[in-house]
């Protein structure tokens, strides 16, 4: 397969539903299984990869080598869990965060009250159109002035490009 090639029609024409089978040959099967697969369009993806409840990470950092952080910094990060990657929190680790982090439904209200010195929004699968509550998680986060993230923390907030109050 040429990715390239996928990834440019993707770009050009928006997410696509398919399947790709290394198995199963026969055209007719592979569409009528592709058809049987339920529509991502609508779907809250996020309350399927969400941790259950709050924890502070203590999984290491990352082997990249860096420049340590400044002795006696570690600013504190929580992280809204949409799905976010280890490696994410394995790098905030790294620059010296403490970092917490909160299942998706968490109320912004409750991650203000951990006197964070950072909102964190994670990846996360998906459309954010279909996430209402996260959108205004991203919108109390964004007026916080502590916020920052990428993927669907971002993607959600349609002022991303407009600085903070």
């Amino acid at each position: 397969m040429d990715t390239r090639t996928l990834t440019r029609h993707l770009r050009d024409h928006g997410a696509q539903e398919g399947i790709i089978s290394s198995t199963e040959l026969d055209p007719e099967v592979l569409v009528a299984r592709a058809r049987a697969v339920p529509q991502l369009s609508g779907r809250d993806l996020v309350r399927d990869v969400t941790c259950a409840a709050s924890y502070l990470w203590t999984g290491g950092a990352s082997t990249l080598v860096e420049a340590p952080p400044p002795a006696g910094v570690m600013p504190a990060v929580v992280a809204y869990d949409y799905g976010i990657k280890r490696n994410i929190l394995r790098r905030l680790t790294d620059w010296g965060c403490r970092v917490t982090v909160v299942p998706a439904a968490t109320p912004i209200e409750a991650v203000l009250e951990l006197q964070p010195d950072g909102v964190f929004l994670s990846n996360g699968p998906g459309d954010p159109a279909a996430l209402p509550y996260i959108i205004e998680q991203v919108r109390s986060a964004w007026q916080s002035s502590r916020s920052w993230g990428f993927a669907s923390g971002i993607k959600s907030s349609p002022w991303h490009a407009v600085p903070r109050p």
